[in-house]
């Protein structure tokens, strides 16, 4: 909508200069987009602009964001353009101004509220309206206010103040006294409606009450006060005879809960009657005393007059029958355990004799296969001999599984490369087959020896372990061979293809791998044996838990002898145990 526009600058005598707009169209529409079209003075701009003022137009309602393009506006005047209502959502966005002008429009009502976020406004004019209702508090929050003008009006003929008195306040004041004379004496369903939206009607009925006005009108501040506040107390009454019958609602459920608590400790007493009742009668027959209960029905399903001794004959009866019952379930579960072993070292065998085949397809001819396979066959049945997977401990170690879509050709961080294993002792863990003859053990070295050759070769490998950020690369079988937990994890889950494993250091897991390979350690001063015994424990690799433990009975002080005893209950090392027990209870008798 296109807004045309006469710009021009306005002296007075007083000295005071404005510039000013006056809007020309005959029609305002209402939400349209205004563009405005015409020429500024000089160098004048949109800024410079003060007054507004629109004249002899046709607006329905006040035009809204004219102050985004008069950013400085300070008048805003509507004259004779067929204004009918205003409110306060219509003025929300000249809260700045300091005068505002709306004469011979058609307006008929002006809310109380209609000037409450103004801080600036000087003056007020609705001079030749259709005004009929004017609500009294409309002026309340206007304390700059200087001058107000609702002359001409139907009802507010002479209800103005004088421009130029020097007392504005006296006559804004009377101003105010002469729209609550109107407003009082109006239909009584308008001031009733008016007094039901006040915040605190008693105290603005009590100030109306206070000011200067015909007793009559007087009277009737009065009488709407009066009957406010006796609605008020009937209200407040209401609400108190409400709580009184809540409270008198809580004070029968206390009484009823009373009541009920009552008659539980009459019954708890009787019980506790009945039980010392009860415990004399079995003094009584453990004494070799006859007492034959004097009613028709056993109490509790038992009759005392049956001899104790039976009694305990069939309990003892039950108690065997459980124990078999407990037999039988524990040499179920050891049945199940050996198969699970021997399905495993299936497993085991048929992956070596694959791996040696894969192997020696590049080395030699294929004539030279079946020899080496029968050699695969013997270190198969070896590593077999030496697994201990059928132990079943309660604890074990805390590792998240993950099932990772990678391609297993990546290359990780190597597990052996680190310095820590570059110098390595003859120091082995003691094998507990100690009635093992020279042919066996030949065999077991000739195993870790072809073992050592896919050490540092990436491309058998086929499985990832993961601990903290560092990842391992290994061959599978070799855990589950090793580990009986691993072994464990595996078997539920044959396809992953790699395993998070936390609360195991990186250090000690270098250790564990350096065994699984090789069957050997590096130079002790290298080891923390403490957390290697513990990563061994959670892991289940007996020989090298069991080795530990030894380097650990060494290592038993009063520093870490509670965090061993812990270790040790936990792993069930009994002479780890007994020894760090020892020296936590030598050192509390030193205290």
């Amino acid at each position: 909508m296109e807004l045309h526009c006469i710009f021009y600058s306005q002296k007075f005598d007083a000295g005071y200069n404005c510039y000013r707009c006056l809007i020309t169209n005959r029609e305002i529409p209402l939400n349209k987009e205004l563009n405005l079209i015409g020429r500024h003075e000089g160098n004048k701009t949109n800024d410079n602009v003060t007054h507004l003022e629109f004249s002899n137009c046709r607006i329905r309602k006040i035009p809204q964001k004219l102050t985004k393009i008069f950013p400085n506006l300070k008048v805003l005047k509507i004259i004779n353009s067929e204004l009918r209502e205003i409110c306060k959502a219509d003025l929300a966005e000249y809260k700045n101004i300091e005068r505002l002008i709306f004469d011979f429009n058609e307006i008929e009502f002006l809310p109380g509220n209609l000037f409450e976020d103004f801080q600036n406004l000087e003056l007020i004019s609705f001079r030749g309206n259709e005004l009929k209702i004017i609500e009294p508090n409309i002026l309340d929050s206007l304390d700059g206010l200087q001058h107000v003008n609702f002359a001409e009006n139907p009802n507010y003929s002479k209800c103005h103040s004088i421009l130029s008195c020097k007392d504005s306040n006296a006559e804004i004041e009377d101003v105010k006294v002469q729209i609550i004379e109107k407003f009082f004496i109006l239909n009584s369903e308008i001031v009733q409606n008016f007094v039901k939206h006040l915040k605190n009607p008693l105290e603005v009925l009590k100030k109306y009450e206070n000011m200067s006005i015909k007793i009559e009108v007087k009277l009737k501040i009065v009488e709407l006060r009066l009957k406010i506040f006796e609605e008020f107390s009937k209200r407040k009454i209401e609400n108190l005879k409400n709580s009184e019958l809540n409270l008198n609602q809580e004070i029968k459920n206390f009484v009823n809960f009373e009541s009920k608590l009552i008659r539980e400790i009459n019954q708890l007493r009787n019980f506790e009657g009945k039980l010392t009742q009860e415990i004399q009668e079995l003094k009584n027959m453990n004494s070799g005393q006859t007492f034959i209960r004097q009613q028709s029905e056993p109490t509790y399903g038992n009759s005392f007059n049956i001899p104790l001794a039976a009694l305990r004959q069939e309990l003892q009866s039950w108690r065997d029958l459980a124990k078999k019952l407990n037999q039988d379930v524990q040499k179920l579960r050891n049945s199940e355990a050996k198969l699970s072993l021997e399905v495993q070292n299936l497993k085991i065998s048929l992956q070596i004799e694959n791996l040696k085949k894969s192997d020696l397809i590049k080395e030699t001819e294929a004539s030279d296969m079946s020899t080496n396979s029968a050699e695969a066959t013997d270190m198969s049945t070896n590593l077999a001999a030496t697994q201990k997977l059928s132990r079943n401990q309660e604890n074990e170690p805390n590792i998240e599984e993950k099932n990772k879509n990678s391609n297993l050709n990546r290359n990780p961080k190597n597990m052996l490369h680190e310095p820590a294993f570059a110098s390595v002792t003859d120091v082995k863990c003691e094998q507990n087959d100690s009635n093992s003859n020279n042919s066996t053990s030949n065999n077991h070295h000739s195993f870790i020896i072809d073992i050592k050759k896919y050490i540092q070769e990436d491309i058998t490998k086929d499985f990832i372990i993961k601990i903290d950020e560092q990842e391992f690369l290994v061959h599978k079988f070799l855990l589950a061979a090793r580990s009986a937990t691993l072994a464990d994890i595996l078997n539920k889950n044959p396809f992953i293809d790699s395993l998070s494993i936390a609360n195991i250091s990186i250090d000690s897991f270098h250790h564990i791998l350096r065994f699984i390979y090789t069957d050997e350690l590096p130079v002790e001063d290298e080891i923390n044996f403490v957390d290697l015994f513990d990563a061994a424990g959670r892991l289940k690799i007996e020989d090298l838990k069991n080795f530990a433990g030894k380097r650990v009975l060494e290592k038993v002080n009063a520093a870490n002898a509670i965090e061993i005893f812990n270790l040790s209950s936990k792993y069930e090392h009994k002479m780890l145990r007994q020894k760090s027990f020892e020296e936590i209870k030598k050192n509390f008798e030193d205290k």
